[in-house]
C-alpha cells in the first residue's frame, strides 16, 4: 500500500496530538497564521507595546483600511487572561475587530474568510 507524504502527516500528527498528547504550542499557532496570510498577501505583524500589556499578539492590516487584531493561544491548556480580555473590549469599543485563533484549523479559516472578503465582489 502507497501512503502520500500528507496522508503520513497526518497520521504522524494525530499519533502525536491524540494518543502520546503532545501539544501545539502558541508559537506554532502564530507562525503557521503569519504564513497563511502571507499566502494570500497579507502582512500581519508582531505588535509589540511598549506600554501597554495585555495587547493582542499580531496585528493585520488590511487594503480597505481595516485592522484584525488576532491573539493566538495553544490548543489545550491555552486562556485569554483578565487584562486581555479587558483590551479586546476596548478595542472592539473603539470599532477594530479582535479575533481569537486558537489552532492551525482556525488561522487557515481566518485566511479563507479574508481571501473571500477582499476577493473583487466580495
Amino acid at each position: 500500500m502507497k501512503v502520500s507524504a500528507l496522508d503520513f502527516l497526518v497520521c504522524i500528527r494525530y499519533v502525536l496530538v491524540e494518543v502520546k498528547g503532545v501539544q501545539i504550542r502558541e508559537r506554532e499557532v502564530e507562525r503557521h497564521l503569519v504564513k497563511v496570510l502571507d499566502e494570500i498577501g497579507l502582512p500581519c505583524d508582531k505588535f509589540v507595546p511598549d506600554q501597554k500589556a495585555g495587547m493582542p499578539d499580531r496585528i493585520v492590516l488590511l487594503p480597505d483600511r481595516r485592522v484584525i487584531w488576532v491573539e493566538t493561544k495553544k490548543p489545550k491548556g491555552g486562556r485569554v487572561a483578565e487584562l486581555q480580555k479587558y483590551q479586546h473590549g476596548m478595542l472592539r469599543k473603539a470599532g477594530h475587530e479582535v479575533v481569537i485563533v486558537w489552532t492551525k484549523e482556525q488561522a487557515d479559516a481566518l485566511a479563507a474568510r479574508l481571501k473571500r472578503e477582499l476577493a473583487p465582489g466580495g
